[in-house]
């Protein structure tokens, strides 16, 4: 998970002294610092596929985002992810901030923050991480429960039900202010919603991004632990992507959590569903699953195992895309 502050707009007091174009943006990283370079490397990597872009340092700490054409921007803003692994970018166009920008860069904004808050990520952070998302200074005022498994959440925000979130609004709204509304937001998967790029139809072998996920690293955390308990939990873990060939990868060894290992993991696999095949490689347990439908993990007596019993490092090593 990622730090998060509002949302900055690119007013001419923040972009004072910052030569303007009209292919450029002016942003900021939100999380922890970067080096430069680092994210130059990161971005021109992750983004290569859908156009060219230059990163330049502004005044103030921020950052000027330069495209060399119209097509190379467009391509980046209209299909690029727009959240990344331990960083999140927010950029803003130079335009001035009339209420109709405002609400969609708000928008956007808030699509960003919802897109990084995984499906399986623990609930109690995500109060914080909306509430500072929304602006508000204090997260409690974003009230979040979870009922019959499914996460719903409460604020005071401006949102359009028909933009294509990764949620689904209820339809009742209650009138706040000035442009303003109570929303109700039901978090749920969607069948054609990429949560590695965070970008909507983008399935698996149809997709030419894919290839760009060769090879590539994904850093998961102890956030990704499902923290749900009681009758309620669901013993149909998600162990692959729909649509995407990849590996887990975990330290071998004989740690012991939940009362399995990772030797009992590598020989409960093969048996538990053919679509894995798991090898150990150089002191580490690939588990590859080659599948396009959600992987129950089950033993080989066909009980279900949930996903907090899983070990640990199980669940916070990598997930390396393959071919």
């Amino acid at each position: 998970m990622v730090a998060v502050i509002p949302v900055v707009f690119g007013d001419d007091d923040l972009v004072a002294g910052v030569e303007r174009s009209d292919l450029s943006l002016i942003g900021r990283v939100i999380g922890p610092a970067h080096p430069l370079r680092n994210l130059q490397t990161t971005l021109g990597r992750l983004w290569k596929c859908f156009g060219a872009i230059s990163i330049l340092p502004a005044p103030k700490g921020l950052l000027q985002f330069v495209f060399p054409t119209e097509a190379d921007m467009n391509g980046i803003l209209r299909e690029a992810p727009w959240f990344l692994p331990k960083f999140l970018v927010n950029m803003v166009p130079w335009v001035t901030v009339t209420p109709e920008v405002a609400e969609q860069l708000w928008r956007v904004h808030l699509q960003l923050q919802l897109w990084d808050i995984h499906p399986l990520c623990c609930t109690r952070k995500v109060g914080t991480l909306l509430g500072l998302a929304l602006g508000k200074s204090d997260p409690a005022a974003v009230h979040k429960e979870v009922v019959s498994g499914e996460l719903y959440i409460h604020s005071k925000v401006w949102i359009d039900a028909r933009y294509p979130l990764p949620v689904s609004v209820s339809t009742s709204h209650e009138k706040v202010g000035k442009g303003g509304f109570t929303a109700t937001i039901k978090y749920k998967r969607l069948s054609q919603f990429c949560y590695l790029y965070g970008i909507l139809g983008h399935i698996g072998q149809q997709c030419p991004r894919r290839e760009e996920l060769v090879g590539m690293v994904t850093p998961y955390s102890k956030e990704l632990v499902s923290k749900r308990s009681g009758p309620k939990v669901n013993e149909r873990t998600l162990l692959s992507r729909k649509q995407y060939t990849w590996v887990r990868q975990v330290k071998e060894g004989d740690e012991k959590h939940g009362g399995h290992t990772s030797r009992g993991l590598l020989s409960a696999m093969p048996q538990a569903n053919p679509s894995f095949a798991p090898v150990i490689e150089a002191g580490h347990l690939l588990l590859t699953a080659r599948t396009s439908s959600t992987v129950p993990m089950v033993t080989p007596q066909g009980a279900a195992l949930p996903f907090s019993s899983l070990p640990h490092w199980f669940v916070i090593h990598h997930c390396l895309m393959v071919r």
